[in-house]
């Protein structure tokens, strides 16, 4: 071969290599949710802050939807505000499912027209106020799917025609969905056992990228089996031809010790990166001081500030990606 040819190829060849890997890592994401409240004392929500900042490329507002809640896109301004102090990437994740899945906040659907039309205008004053990097229109859709098929199908609808008409005004905004793995696959411990995948497939044609929310403590209660269900990424990822992503994981203190908890946030980390995942979001930053369920104490820090022993593997895993 003309050995000037070959040093072109080269240098063609390397520089498609380097754009690639640019493009990639620009859509890769870590961080945390930041969850406060008013029993949070002021040097607690300052801690939780503080290491958010630090230890994150992108602020995430996790805000809940109502037709009724007219602070709704109120919600949002202190978390942008966050993120553009800082210079970090901005997510928003509209969370409009009850609490227990149940159904959507509110006594209607999405099979109401009101509902539908009230939504869509409330998104487009959210985006026009607070534009964000990336937007998850709906959290842990799948379960709505279950409880309300009629629904859902009105949302999917829906949420096609919201995501042309925000691309239309931005198109540098990725619109996604976030579902739940444990009931995806059937092994959620509340609820059918059968493995329902069709809540993604209707939609994932018009994904700019799957969210995954995976809890240990969803599936069928198991000690020794904290990583069960994290296997079933790798189904995913062979199945859809999608920047996927973990949009909420964590593992509680309630229920797991120190060494089950390091060890997850590891091999959540590991498989991330096994499978090229596009961002891993830690379900809380710090503990709620409330009593409660395995839900309030997902936190990398506890309710006296005091760090618990995965927060600096979660530092570590992050920084080598803020820093590449």
């Amino acid at each position: 071969m003309n050995p000037f040819k070959f040093i072109i190829i080269f240098l063609t060849v390397m520089l498609v290599s380097c754009n690639n890997k640019s493009d990639d890592l620009i859509f890769k994401e870590v961080g945390t949710l930041l969850w406060v409240n008013e029993v949070m004392s002021d040097s607690l929500v300052k801690l939780a802050v503080k290491e958010t900042l630090e230890n994150s490329s992108l602020i995430i507002g996790q805000i809940s939807w109502s037709p009724s809640d007219i602070s709704f896109t109120k919600n949002a301004e202190w978390y942008h505000s966050l993120a553009m102090e800082s210079g970090k990437s901005f997510m928003l994740n509209i969370d409009w499912l009850e609490n227990n899945r149940s159904g959507i906040r509110g006594d209607l659907g999405f099979d109401n027209e009101k509902v539908k039309a009230l939504f869509v205008k409330d998104i487009k004053k959210l985006v026009d106020l607070y534009p964000p990097n990336y937007l998850t229109l709906g959290v842990e859709v799948n379960y709505y799917a279950l409880t309300s098929p009629v629904g859902y199908r009105e949302f999917i609808k829906m949420f096609n025609e919201l995501k042309t008409d925000i691309n239309k005004k931005d198109p540098k905004i990725k619109i996604g969905l976030s579902f739940q793995l444990e009931l995806l696959y059937g092994i959620h411990k509340d609820w059918q056992k059968n493995k329902t995948l069709e809540p993604l497939n209707t939609v994932v044609a018009n994904l700019d990228y799957i969210g995954v929310s995976t809890y240990p403590e969803v599936f069928i209660p198991n000690q020794n089996k904290i990583l069960f269900s994290i296997n079933y990424l790798d189904s995913l990822a062979t199945k859809f031809n999608k920047p996927i992503g973990i949009l909420e994981t964590g593992i509680s203190s309630i229920n797991y010790n120190n060494n089950q908890r390091v060890a997850y946030i590891k091999s959540i980390y590991k498989k991330a990166r096994d499978l090229n995942f596009k961002f891993v979001i830690w379900g809380s930053i710090i503990d709620d001081p409330r009593q409660g369920d395995w839900t309030n104490k997902l936190g990398l820090i506890n309710s006296k500030g005091v760090y618990k022993p995965e927060f600096n593997i979660w530092k570590q895993e992050n920084n080598k990606i803020i820093n590449n």
